[in-house]
């Protein structure tokens, strides 16, 4: 039997309600997000959100991603110290989940090199944080070139304390081989 092709594209309005399902699914089966917000929609649309891709498997949304400014981001400080950068010139990978039930095709290493191409096209570096205990996330993003860069300590929202994240630094735009890395 075949394997479903994975398609990755940008996502439209459209998506966000199968999104919101899949949401739910990856908060029961994995506590991704922490805890769930009031609004999927507003959550996955967020102000500081400039570009989002879904990943499609026969005709069926199973994943997303997203890239947002740094500015504001509460991680933005150290990235900006790690690389040297402005704020300008980081874009942020948010909201990247997976349906359970479809994980481990590919989908999430696609729908993180989309956001990646889409940061390198503007001449940004990408950055990211994650859930200092999810071994299995640093490890898809440290195949992918990220590099852990700082852990802070963060309150978060519905958590009743603290929330470690680790920060990561993504690789250069293209245009940067042959130049030093940034930090």
């Amino acid at each position: 039997m075949r394997t479903p092709e994975i398609a990755v594209r940008p996502r439209t309005s459209e998506d966000l309600p199968a999104l919101a399902a899949v949401l739910e699914r990856v908060h029961e089966k994995e506590g991704y997000p922490v805890t769930m917000p009031p609004s999927v929609v507003d959550w996955l649309s967020a102000s500081r959100t400039r570009a989002s891709f879904v990943a499609v498997v026969d005709g069926r949304v199973i994943g997303q991603a997203s890239r947002a400014v740094a500015a504001g981001d509460r991680a933005e400080e150290l990235w900006k110290e790690a690389t040297g950068l402005s704020s300008e010139r980081l874009a942020v990978v948010k909201r990247l989940f997976v349906d359970p039930g479809t994980q481990g095709r590919g989908a999430g290493r696609r729908l993180l090199e989309a956001v990646v191409a889409d940061a390198h096209r503007l001449g940004m570096v990408p950055v990211l944080d994650v859930d200092a205990g999810n071994g299995r996330a640093q490890a898809i993003y440290e195949r992918a070139g990220f590099r852990p860069v700082g852990d802070l300590e963060l309150t978060w929202t519905g958590l009743g304390g603290v929330f470690l994240a680790r920060c990561y630094v993504g690789p250069p735009p293209p245009e940067s081989a042959g130049r030093p890395s940034p930090g």
